[in-house]
């Protein structure tokens, strides 16, 4: 479920606000069952009836359940349409982190200035639109498995006089500091437009940074594990991207 509220105004017609807060929320729950039999008398009988197998199979069955609330703000600004401002913040809590790392707090903010529309650009001919971006903002990723700060109990069988035996057992090593896996992305960009937007061309120069990456560790078989999920590690990538629009042909007839 959601919910939003905007206040949008425009002043003494140069000035437009539009500011947004919203609170989301989600719950997912998934369920299994599962029953099998085998030996069965007669196969040709096309019966969907497991009692009729004389061997039953262990039944098995897990629950999953996630939870994730989100309070959300979002002001823009702009200044006879030549100076636009935009900023953000997100909270987002989930039941997947550690009692005291559930909330990540992601921030955002752009910047762009319409170039095309200051008055010492009326007098050309040669473009028509040249706008500049600059932008920085933080972003999250919780896209784990569920419980995996928890300690985590599973079953097992063992023989036991010819007869399955059921046993309770530690499959997860807990990690009660478990968080949010975090993307800083930072971004400046033109945009310009020749002949009257035939020619349009967009250029972006992009570094992304991810810290406290969700990785899954190795840890000593003595322990009776192999692996534990922590925040370990930084990535980052940088790139340039590109894009060149043309309308080749304006033509009506055609």
């Amino acid at each position: 479920t959601s919910a939003t509220v905007t206040f949008d105004k425009t002043f003494k017609r140069k000035h437009k606000v539009n500011v947004l807060i919203g609170q989301e929320q989600l719950y997912a729950t998934s369920r299994f069952v599962e029953a099998s039999a085998a030996k069965f008398p007669n196969g040709d009988l096309g019966l969907d009836d497991l009692s009729q197998g004389a061997l039953a199979g262990i039944p098995r069955s897990w629950r999953d359940d996630e939870k994730l609330i989100s309070f959300f703000g979002r002001a823009n600004y702009g200044y006879k349409d030549r100076y636009l401002l935009t900023a953000s913040m997100r909270a987002d809590g989930s039941s997947k982190f550690g009692s005291g790392n559930k909330f990540g707090y992601f921030p955002s903010v752009a910047f762009a200035w319409r170039a095309i529309e200051e008055n010492f650009m009326k007098e050309q001919h040669l473009l028509s639109d040249l706008k500049f971006r600059l932008s920085y903002g933080q972003s999250g990723n919780n896209r784990i498995a569920n419980y995996l700060s928890l300690s985590l109990l599973g079953t097992n069988y063992y023989p036991l006089n010819d007869q399955p035996v059921i046993g309770v057992g530690s499959t997860t090593l807990p990690n009660a500091g478990l968080k949010w896996e975090t993307t800083i992305s930072k971004n400046i960009g033109v945009d310009a437009g020749f002949f009257d937007q035939r020619l349009q061309i967009t250029a972006d120069y992009y570094r992304n940074n991810t810290r406290d990456l969700l990785l899954n560790a190795q840890v000593p078989y003595i322990s009776g594990y192999t692996s534990v999920l922590k925040n370990i590690g930084e990535t980052s990538n940088q790139g340039l991207e590109l894009t060149l629009n043309t309308v080749n042909i304006t033509s009506k007839q055609f």
